[in-house]
């Protein structure tokens, strides 16, 4: 192999190994890769443009973070913000108390346990809405990782009416951890 061949197999290596990334873990699953099935992008391009928290609580407002950071990773598309129900489509996201003042024609809600959330597809004064509602803050985030996971993993949510609760009221992660920082049963590192 001559000088110049040896050159062009390597940059055609470099070339070739470019456009790859490392996946560094960082965001873990919290990732958000972008969708690149056109079929699910084409199912998707009827999702609301504007997303609302029906209150002002830190955890409705992660929520709505949340759902703006993981629609931008996946769909390449960024949430509008509102203050108010808007007069177009958006995701709401609301605890059962503030959806029976603002949203009464959702119909009944459902019994669910705290933490437990309700993602529902309805239609409100000729607009369609995406509730993720719950019957506290924390549920609603909850909600709003689930149908960011549904996204994800490229499911239907044209026509939601999905109820989900923890089966345990209290849920831990067990991380070995130690007050002093360090992790026992042979983790590397410093505890989180």
């Amino acid at each position: 192999m001559g000088k110049w061949d040896a050159c062009i197999v390597f940059a055609l290596g470099v070339l070739i190994a470019a456009p790859a990334r490392a996946e560094t873990g960082y965001d873990a699953w919290l990732r958000y890769a972008p969708i690149t099935d056109r079929d699910a992008l084409k199912r998707y391009d009827k999702l609301p443009a504007t997303v609302v928290a029906l209150g002002d609580s830190d955890l409705l407002a992660a929520g709505q973070q949340e759902l703006i950071r993981g629609t931008r990773g996946m769909l390449g598309r960024t949430l509008r913000v509102e203050k108010e129900l808007p007069d177009e489509p958006a995701f709401v996201l609301a605890t059962f108390d503030t959806v029976k003042q603002s949203l009464p024609t959702v119909g009944k809600l459902p019994t669910l346990a705290d933490d437990g959330y309700w993602l529902k597809t309805f239609t409100h004064d000729g607009k369609t809405y995406y509730l993720i509602a719950s019957p506290n803050e924390r549920g609603v985030l909850y909600g709003a990782f689930a149908l960011l996971r549904m996204i994800g993993l490229h499911g239907e949510v044209a026509e939601l009416n999905v109820r989900d609760q923890p089966f345990a009221p209290i849920r831990i992660l067990n991380h070995w951890d130690n007050l002093d920082g360090s992790i026992e049963r042979g983790y590397a590192g410093r505890s989180i």
